[in-house]
């Protein structure tokens, strides 16, 4: 296995709602632009230093995620930024995805099959600055997602599913 890791500094943007234009394209703005540029540059610099070769399919990856997004004034930066304009994770994880495949990470998002993330309040004052750390980990070859599922939670899902104590035909390839 091999690992990519870096920061990309500022502040975090989430890719979701869109623009749409008349010629059929989608306009994500400005900012979005800007913060895919940076995270896609930061990435493009650890590659160099590092001598990393992009992933191409079949492989996959995995990607650990901490976005440290700006408090609101007056709150606790201990606290969850769970707050409304506190930034979608699925969507700031979006971006990371679109921006890694602009970088030559991999060949293409599809291939990040595992995403660690988590976000967190900056903090200025411990020296805690608003950005991004990702590092991303290829997969061994002949990695597979069934090897990861346990047996007592896909059980327990499929109970949850067709109802407490009910039991359903497992999917072919579980």
């Amino acid at each position: 296995m091999t690992q990519l890791e870096f920061w990309a500094p500022g502040t975090p943007r989430t890719k979701g709602s869109v623009v749409s234009m008349p010629n059929g394209f989608v306009d994500h703005g400005d900012a979005v632009r800007e913060r895919e540029r940076v995270i896609a540059d930061a990435a493009e610099i650890a590659i160099k230093v590092r001598g990393w070769v992009t992933v191409r399919s079949p492989l996959a990856v995995e990607v650990t995620h901490y976005a440290f997004v700006p408090a609101p004034p007056g709150a606790d930066v201990d606290q969850a930024p769970v707050q409304p304009g506190d930034r979608d994770l699925d969507k700031l994880a979006r971006l990371l995805g679109d921006a890694g495949t602009r970088a030559g990470i991999w060949g293409d998002d599809v291939q990040v099959v595992r995403i660690i993330a988590e976000k967190h309040y900056a903090d200025t004052a411990r020296g805690i600055m608003p950005g991004e750390y990702i590092a991303v980990r290829t997969l061994a070859s002949g990695h597979s997602l069934r090897r990861m599922r346990a047996e007592s939670i896909s059980a327990m899902a499929r109970e949850i599913a067709a109802g407490v104590g009910a039991r359903m035909p497992v999917p072919r390839g579980w």
